[in-house]
């Protein structure tokens, strides 16, 4: 995800995949990309277990809850 503008995301372990995801535009790939934004979270859940990061946590909740609202589209 480069280019001449690129964008500084704060949790790019799964961001990258998240935003991919959303900026999405052929329905045909959406699915594909939704899932791997989904496991891109899930291993950063795994990666985080026992550990506190509360504003990481929030932003990993509002994301599950877009990818789920993108799926329902």
């Amino acid at each position: 995800m480069a280019g001449a503008h690129e964008i500084r995301l704060r949790y790019p372990e799964w961001q990258v995949e998240y935003t991919e995801a959303l900026l999405e535009t052929d329905p045909s790939k959406l699915l594909e990309r939704l899932k791997a934004a989904e496991a891109a979270i899930s291993k950063r859940l795994e990666f985080l277990a026992g550990e506190s990061n509360h504003w990481e946590g929030l932003a990993i909740q509002n994301a599950l809850h877009t990818l789920q609202v993108l799926k329902q589209q």
